[in-house]
């Protein structure tokens, strides 16, 4: 995971263009048969921009229904260290 991928909220596809590391969490909850291990990033996601960078305001343009065809937003994410996969925990517009 980083700059570039591909991320899907919900029906949406959105690109990662910045990802910053938070934290790592390594064996919490170590009694239990499968700890956690994680590491846990914010990601600046965008959507809509041909180009592929992020729109600027004045080029984000409703649609005839009123809706932005383009949208953007921070997510926070982890990655699970045992198994590499990547999941959305949160995502604020």
């Amino acid at each position: 995971m980083g700059r570039g991928a591909i991320v899907a909220v919900d029906r949406h596809l959105y690109a990662i263009e910045r990802l910053s590391f938070v934290m790592r969490i390594d064996a919490v909850e170590w009694w239990t048969p499968t700890p956690a291990s994680r590491d846990y990033a914010r990601a600046w996601l965008v959507s809509g921009a041909p180009s592929g960078r992020a729109p600027r305001l004045g080029e984000l343009r409703p649609s005839r229904d009123g809706a932005s065809s383009s949208s953007c937003g921070e997510a926070w994410i982890y990655v699970d260290r045992a198994t590499g996969e990547a999941f959305l925990q949160g995502w604020c517009e």
